[in-house]
């Protein structure tokens, strides 16, 4: 997870930040789990992120976001698909989310695991090694 910023903000273009440094900040979430995961991170941190705006969609919070109106927290693997009107900033140890997946547990596609490998290695830190549940 990452937060995004206007791309004038201050904090635009430095090195990780810690969530503490952005508690005073107006936040914007687009959905209950988004806004669930800041809200433990901040108060993992001692602090508390004021969600002040809901957007119905994510093209609607980054147009809140490139207004200055708030910052929000997205998944990383987003990034790829932003306005050039916004930017990101890494958190200090930020929140993370799961990428599960279901398979059939008998006669699985041939091509399932290499694929579960491939979003595994592109999505995940660098030591994530996919999660298989044991074979029967």
């Amino acid at each position: 997870m990452v937060v995004v910023l206007p791309a004038g903000h201050p904090r635009a273009g430095r090195g990780p930040v810690h969530i503490r440094e952005l508690a005073d900040q107006t936040w914007v979430e687009d959905n209950d789990g988004s806004a669930a995961l800041l809200h433990q991170h901040a108060a993992r941190a001692g602090v508390t992120a004021r969600i002040d705006l809901t957007a119905a969609d994510l093209p609607g919070k980054m147009a809140l976001v490139a207004t200055g109106h708030a910052i929000a927290l997205i998944p990383r693997v987003l990034t790829c698909a932003l306005r050039t009107d916004v930017t990101t900033v890494t958190l200090v140890d930020p929140p993370t989310r799961g990428i599960d997946t279901i398979t059939p547990r008998r006669d699985p596609h041939p091509s399932a695991g290499l694929l579960l490998d491939q979003l595994a290695t592109a999505f995940g830190p660098p030591s994530s090694r996919p999660r298989r549940a044991p074979a029967d």
